[in-house]
């Protein structure tokens, strides 16, 4: 078997975890195991460490183990933040390294180094192995008292520490305390192994010979904030003179804020620095008594027993302890030790106690014997390789049930597809691939990580910050942090870097001035116009702004095989002859599906998938080429079985070049699928590079096909951009192209009465068109439970009045309206909350609008949630609210999300719109009210909050509605008469 080691210090430093894990590998490789250990180069402070190493380079370990090494991050400095950045580095580092080593039985992350528990976490599921997280600190709570809470990077480190303990399969602690902790939290199974220390190379001391009124006390260790080594300090103030003598040896955070109290108490303490481990025994040697403390203000400290406790009592020397809980509890059972207080009198009073008695500091290697007993390394380590074993023999038959022929084959396609299609954004848009990665983080992730970007400023750092600014939906900042590096004359190249941040958050006008100073032979200004152009939808004009040479020839390249798919680019298929289609099968062509998103799209499609399955056809998906893995899922499967429906995946290990070729290749992987799969029909949604494809399939074998326009995304493209965007070459090509994809489908499907009424102005014929529109099914058919009910189960406090909406959070759902809102009714209803539920680009800038509207404390975001919560969050409201922007997108596209707060027997506002107005019935199902007006919304939210017997009567009406007019049972009949109508009366025969 082979274990994946994680860690943030391995040999040759000389740190806690490396000695645990060099003992623990040990004990692995003597069970048989094969052992990767990914970890970064020694701190450039250990005394033997080598040269910087390169990122991935491998050496053997003293135990045959196998070392790769992450990057180095000995610049950053030794402050708590700087700590954190080398960790996030080291983390970064780990991905690739974990990636390219041979898969591994089983993944283990150590914590405190907090962000490798997002890469452990993220390594364990690519490499599909199981997941053991060791928590060596109480973390996160550690982050809260030490006073992390005031930081932006607080909940994203609670986040990571906390999910990655509740994927793991294994939790390990190091003290019984922490690991009660875990449980109450509902986090398991969690098993203890504790902190140790190597007897084999630990040897026993005698007790020092001295005479009445000498004592040699030891602090050896870490000088952080843990300690609270003020204490120590002050202490041997007050016994100067006394024959006392207290030493201490170390670094850390705190050393030199420590330096200087020592030096203004008059030195009463020799403070070294720190030492290799032969030195440590001379050390020992000097000492009578060592000092172990925490700080017992800190409440997971009563929880934590500090590692060098184990260290001492195997040297046999006697232990001060400054310490609470679970370590006081060891020490006495020791009978090694005496306790004080964290005060330094008593301290001092204790010093002179065993000063005064030179058999006081003897203690008969009492220590010794318990450490031999309860705190060997090795055996330690024995009992970590069972825990490892037994998490393997649990994983493999759920491995087993759930996996895929030729996975490692897929995996490695989708490890050559992630690496060339970063390779290729990185060429393209630096700045985009930024935000996009950023973007498809949690969002309590997200959020603290782009406001401590945002903070970066000055030199090289300034291009990140930007990026950090963009993140946080932080815009207005952004654009006067340009315009200011522009009016200070910063270099050429660092404004055309701006220029692309710009862009990519739609800051057209100020990213055109920066480029207008620019020097026309900057490197990157062409390539950042073009991107420019093609924002706006110049496609012609982006193209020719390229040169065909270098970089710029590659840009020129893309761009123009993206804009042959606008201008008549087909995908071209030679006929499949004696194509046999299955009777009643249909394989429906997707953007995205189920279980790696769940939109609503996702959502909707499952839910016709699951009713045709039950009204008796045969149905499948697949998902369009590289997807999901080009929007991050490393390890994705051939084929993902939601619900009993399959969802198929098109992931060869390598994209063509060009957008067009790339429509080919889907075109030809999908014809192979076909052909396995034998559909009678096949089904695709917008947009209409999806209808390309499958007609040029479906023309190949000679089955019908339907194309379900459930979207006018050139209006949804448009809508983010000035009105120029409607008379640009991207939108009116755009336009043409979908009505010619929806005039040449056998049939098609749209959404509602005003889409349809689109495609009939494109020149679809009525006759070809079928209503299916947005439904409910499944829970939100059951009664529904009630809103205090719901609101218990999701933590929220029963008593409070909560507005909101479940959605995509994007620009057009028009929720600035929304929070604008509930500002203005905020002064006068203390108990109202602003619940925003779902996930995308608009969030920052709305929790960015809260903060400055004084209403971030009424904001309830929690991101993207499971969609098994998605009923109880639309039950807990008082009032669901649709404030869509007034675009053309809006005023035809119905969506999912209210059809569901009806069924939910929520009362529904939303704005005044042709597709809305489908939706809901104004005074019976809820309210309508005028787009981007909040202060009309403000009203018409007061009135249904102020008559709670209105509100209640609206949401029975909305849901009466919802169950017997919108049910996917209704629509799976639709589906079934028209599949019907398309395909051939004797199954098995194809069209001519």
């Amino acid at each position: 078997m082979r274990l994946m080691l994680i860690t943030h210090s391995y040999l040759p430093e000389r740190t806690p975890p490396q000695r645990r894990w060099t003992a623990f590998i040990r004990s692995f490789r003597e069970a048989g195991w094969d052992v990767d250990v990914v970890a970064p180069p020694a701190d450039h402070h250990a005394a033997d460490a080598p040269s910087p190493q390169r990122l991935g380079e491998t050496e053997t370990g003293p135990w045959g183990e196998r070392i790769h090494r992450t990057w180095s991050a000995s610049a950053f400095p030794a402050t708590r933040i700087g700590r954190f950045a080398g960790h996030i580095v080291n983390a970064l580092g780990a991905l690739p390294v974990g990636l390219a080593v041979d898969r591994p039985d089983v993944v283990v992350t150590t914590v405190p180094a907090l962000p490798n528990a997002a890469a452990g976490w993220i390594l364990s599921g690519a490499r599909r192995a199981p997941l053991i997280v060791e928590m060596r600190d109480a973390w996160p709570d550690l982050a809260r008292e030490a006073g992390v809470r005031a930081g932006v990077l607080s909940r994203a480190m609670e986040s990571v520490v906390t999910g990655a303990q509740r994927a793991a399969q294994t939790v390990v602690t190091v003290t019984e305390g922490f690991a009660d902790r875990l449980v109450s939290r509902g986090i398991g199974p969690v098993v203890t192994v504790g902190n140790g220390a190597e007897l084999t190379a630990v040897h026993p001391l005698p007790p020092r010979q001295r005479a009445a009124g000498e004592l040699h006390v030891l602090y050896l260790g870490n000088h952080g904030e843990s300690q609270g080594l003020e204490t120590v300090i002050h202490a041997a103030a007050s016994v100067v003179g006394e024959g006392i003598q207290v030493r201490m040896v170390g670094s850390g955070t705190q050393r030199p804020r420590l330096v200087e109290l020592n030096r203004a108490l008059g030195s009463p303490v020799e403070m070294l620095d720190p030492v290799v481990a032969e030195q440590v025994q001379e050390h020992y040697d000097w000492a009578d008594t060592c000092v172990v403390a925490l700080r017992p203000d800190w409440e997971s400290f009563h929880r934590t027993i500090p590692s060098k406790t184990f260290e001492i009592l195997a040297v046999g020397r006697h232990i001060t302890g400054v310490v609470v809980g679970e370590a006081a509890e060891l020490l006495r059972r020791s009978g090694a030790a005496d306790i004080a207080p964290a005060d330094p009198e008593q301290l001092a009073q204790l010093w002179r106690r065993l000063a005064a008695d030179p058999e006081s500091t003897d203690t008969g290697g009492r220590g010794r014997t318990w450490a031999v007993q309860n705190a060997d390394l090795s055996a330690l380590g024995d009992r970590f390789v069972e825990i490892a074993e037994t998490v393997v023999a649990e994983h493999r038959p759920i491995a087993a049930a759930s996996a895929q022929k030729s996975l490692p084959r897929q995996w490695a396609a989708n490890l050559a597809l992630t690496a060339t299609t970063v390779a290729e954004h990185l060429s393209d848009d630096p700045a985009l691939l930024a935000l996009q990665v950023s973007r498809r983080l949690p969002a309590a992730v997200r959020g603290p990580l782009a406001q401590f970007m945002a903070r970066l400023d000055g030199g090289a750092l300034q291009i990140p910050g930007a990026i950090g600014l963009a993140a946080a939906g932080r815009d207005e900042e952004l654009t006067a942090r340009a315009e200011g590096a522009a009016q200070r004359g910063e270099a050429d190249r660092r404004l055309v870097h701006y220029a692309d941040v710009l862009t990519s958050v739609g800051d057209v006008e100020t990213a055109a001035r920066l480029l207008d100073q620019v020097d026309a032979r900057t490197a990157g200004r062409a390539a950042a116009l073009a991107r420019l152009d093609w924002h706006a939808g110049r496609m012609h004009e982006a193209v020719d702004r390229l040169s065909g040479a270098g970089r710029e020839g590659r840009q020129r390249d893309r761009l123009g095989s993206e804009l042959a798919t606008f201008t008549g680019y087909r995908p071209r298929l030679a006929a499949m002859e004696g194509y046999s289609p299955r009777p009643r099968a249909a394989l429906h062509v997707l953007n995205n599906s189920l279980p790696h998103t769940g939109s609503g799209y996702a959502q909707r499609t499952h839910a016709i998938l699951t009713a045709l399955r039950d009204a008796g056809w045969d149905v499948a998906a697949v998902t369009r080429l590289g997807w999901p893995v080009q929007t991050g899922t490393l390890w994705a499967a051939p084929v993902d079985t939601v619900d009993g429906i399959e969802y198929h995946r098109l992931l060869p290990p390598r994209l063509a070049a060009g957008h067009d070729a790339r429509l080919q290749q889907q075109a030809e992987l999908l014809l192979e699928l076909v052909r396995d799969v034998r559909p009678a029909v096949l089904h695709t949604t917008t947009h209409f590079t999806n209808a390309l494809i499958v007609q040029a399939v479906a023309e190949a074998v000679g089955i019908p096909w339907v194309y379900e326009v459930r979207g006018q995304l050139a209006d949804t493209w448009a809508s983010t951009r000035g009105p120029d965007a409607l008379e640009s070459d991207r939108y009116l090509l755009f336009t043409e192209r979908e009505a010619e994809a929806a005039r040449s489908a056998d049939a098609v499907v749209t959404l509602g009465r005003s889409m349809q009424e689109n495609l009939i102005r494109q020149g679809v014929d009525p006759q070809d068109i079928v209503l299916c529109p947005n439904a409910v099914g499944g829970v939100f058919l059951e009664e529904p439970t009630s809103r205090e009910e719901a609101r218990r189960r999701l933590g929220l406090d029963p008593e409070l009045s909560y507005v909101g909406t479940v959605s995509s959070i994007v620009p057009y759902e028009g929720l600035d309206t929304l929070v604008r809102a509930v500002a203005q009714l905020a002064p006068g209803r203390p108990d109202l909350r602003l619940l925003l539920v779902g996930d995308g680009t608009a969030l920052p800038g709305l929790i960015d609008l809260a903060e400055r509207l004084g209403i971030r404390d009424r904001l309830i975001a929690p991101g993207r949630v499971d969609r098994g919560l998605s009923p109880d969050y639309h039950r807990s409201m008082d009032v669901f609210v649709v404030p869509r922007r007034n675009s053309d997108v809006t005023r035809s596209v119905t969506p999912l999300k209210p059809v569901e707060a009806s069924a939910s027997a929520r009362p529904v506002i939303a704005s005044d719109l042709p597709a809305l107005a489908e939706l809901v019935q104004d005074g019976v199902t809820g309210l309508l009210v005028p787009p981007e007006d909040p202060g009309r919304l403000a009203t018409a939210l007061g009135e249904l909050l102020d008559d709670p017997d209105r509100a209640r009567s609206m949401g029975e009406a909305g849901r009466r509605w919802a169950v017997t007019e919108r049910t996917w049972a209704a629509n799976a009949t639709r589906y079934h008469e028209l599949y019907l109508s398309l395909v051939p009366v004797e199954p098995g025969a194809g069209r001519a």
